[in-house]
């Protein structure tokens, strides 16, 4: 379920420069429920799920909500459990209005993060002197920076996880990645990235090609796509990168248990599916000893 913002409120306290930087946003106070979407997810298997903030490059901390009925104070799993960021492009004469100026924004954002952790730190040391301008969404970027909070990266493609472990390396983090799907093309650079992966099962549908013309405007790489997308779960398995499986970027949230089972009709194994979904979220998550398994209590 998507959190709801107020589109007419404006934003109040010590904010960003840039707009698209909102690190302070947490998904418990963004988060509404939505009864209809929760009764979709609990009907193809889910109890719970990772909400994320929905909008900006930083998007702010995830946090996990079971999908029963109740309040948001009583639905909240675990809250902050990971930072949130997106190589989001803006749209007109905004900055950053291309991939190379979402990656400086990124980098530049994370170098002030360090700086203004310092300064308060020199702050602290001494008091008489002026104290620095306090920003809200450099200071929530602590956890990052000390590694104990990881942080999400949504990938788009496997080039853009690859930009974000070089980020991550850089940085010090400790990295998570939003899968897209096409990590097969470059499995053993994904490898080699050694992070976990959120891996969605949004797998292309097949390319028209009845007639001579529409199989001429079909290219090579989406035939290729079309092929090899539903074996990129076994790959990523076989590979031995830890991962978990999402409805995310799916059209219709109520496809995930039909291409899940692709993914075991192209091999991957049912009970590494089945971990997939409940023990290694859990673990990753850090809340397996409420959620992740059928036993007395959870």
């Amino acid at each position: 379920p998507a959190p709801a913002q107020s589109p007419s409120s404006e934003p109040r306290g010590p904010k960003h420069w840039n707009g698209s930087v909102l690190a302070s946003q947490n998904a418990e106070q963004l988060f509404m429920p939505d009864d209809k979407a929760a009764e979709k997810l609990r009907s193809i298997g889910f109890t719970s799920a990772l909400v994320v903030p929905q909008k900006g490059i930083f998007r702010g901390s995830c946090a996990v909500f079971n999908l029963g009925d109740g309040s948001v104070n009583q639905l909240l799993l675990k809250s902050n459990i990971a930072q949130y960021v997106a190589f989001e492009i803006a749209g007109g004469d905004e900055y950053p209005n291309s991939l190379m100026g979402a990656i400086a924004l990124i980098r530049q954002t994370f170098l002030d993060a360090q700086w203004h952790r310092s300064v308060m730190q020199a702050a602290a040391r001494y008091p008489v002197e002026p104290r620095p301008e306090f920003v809200a969404d450099l200071a929530s970027l602590e956890g990052a920076l000390n590694a104990t909070q990881p942080v999400i990266f949504e990938s788009t493609d496997e080039l853009s996880l690859l930009r974000a472990s070089r980020i991550a390396k850089e940085f010090s983090l400790k990295l998570w990645i939003r899968g897209s799907g096409y990590e097969y093309r470059r499995l053993d650079a994904v490898r080699a990235a050694g992070v976990p992966i959120i891996l969605p099962v949004n797998f292309p549908d097949a390319p028209a090609v009845q007639s001579p013309e529409e199989a001429l405007n079909v290219s090579f790489q989406d035939l290729r796509s079309w092929d090899d997308a539903p074996d990129n779960p076994k790959k990523i398995q076989e590979s031995g990168i830890p991962f978990s499986l999402t409805t995310a970027t799916l059209k219709d949230a109520g496809t995930f248990p039909a291409n899940v089972r692709k993914a075991i009709e192209r091999g991957l194994p049912a009970d590494a599916a089945l971990a997939a979904l409940t023990t290694t979220p859990a673990k990753l998550f850090g809340i397996e000893k409420s959620v992740g398994t059928l036993e007395a209590g959870k």
